[in-house]
């Protein structure tokens, strides 16, 4: 067994400190500690998640994340592995370190196999230049995010970018046509995708089916193009059938 990292023993005890002064101040501590102990030690999340024998998924898009993370969560505990995830629902870095902070011992190592991570699109892409994961699960792209990223090829890019930075395998959604285009940009992680059988996929609809061809716009470029209703259908391992 290798010995624990020098850092990581003080990281722990600075993010316990903090998480501690913040209760005793009436606030719920739930990010604060982790960042001041990304702030304080910049390498603490990669060198906490290099532990993990069977490596990191990542949850991202637009909807969903919470719910399919914890679906996730539920399914490989349901196989005997000990999973690790950002339970605070901060979906941000700094929510993760605040989680492995709760999850470590006192010297940093954490007793777990795996970690199923909800990550907001922005962080998420920082996450994984920091720390490559070896699954990631793309939900969706929506328009209600255009507050925060301007325009939606933008999340797209995102995305695209953490998919391109994961080592395995790649799951993506085939009924949002700007997920499943990332297919075509991957050449090492094996891609996988999930959809939606006739009977249900009315419940669930994607950008396309909530903003008509005139509010998108004639000036729209390649990656907004509405999806052809005669578009073959991509063949998919999980189909949700109701």
């Amino acid at each position: 067994m290798s010995l624990p990292h020098p850092r990581s023993l003080a990281s722990v005890a600075l993010g316990r400190a903090a998480r501690l002064a913040t209760r005793f101040r009436g606030g719920s501590g739930s990010a604060f500690p982790g960042l001041v102990v990304e702030r304080a030690d910049p390498h603490f999340l990669a060198r906490t998640l290099k532990q993990l024998p069977r490596g990191v998924v990542v949850v991202s898009g637009t909807n969903g994340k919470t719910t399919t993370t914890k679906m996730v969560v539920e399914l490989l505990r349901g196989q005997g592995l000990r999973v690790v995830t950002n339970r605070s629902g901060s979906n941000f870095t700094r929510g993760v370190v605040a989680s492995l902070l709760g999850e470590v011992n006192a010297f940093g190592r954490l007793r777990a196999d795996i970690a199923v991570l909800e990550l907001d699109e922005a962080h998420a892409v920082h996450f994984v230049r920091a720390v490559r994961p070896q699954y990631s699960l793309l939900l969706n792209v929506m328009r209600d995010q255009l507050d925060r990223f301007r325009e939606i090829d933008t999340t797209s890019r995102l995305l695209r970018t953490i998919a391109e930075h994961t080592s395995d395998g790649v799951v993506l959604n085939r009924e949002d046509h700007r997920v499943a285009a990332i297919a075509d940009s991957l050449q090492g992680p094996e891609v996988s995708f999930f959809g939606l059988g006739p009977a249900v996929k009315h419940h669930f609809p994607s950008d396309d089916d909530l903003h008509s061809e005139s509010e998108v716009g004639a000036d729209e470029s390649p990656d907004h193009a509405s999806v052809s209703a005669e578009a073959p259908l991509i063949p998919a391992e999980v189909v949700l059938s109701g």
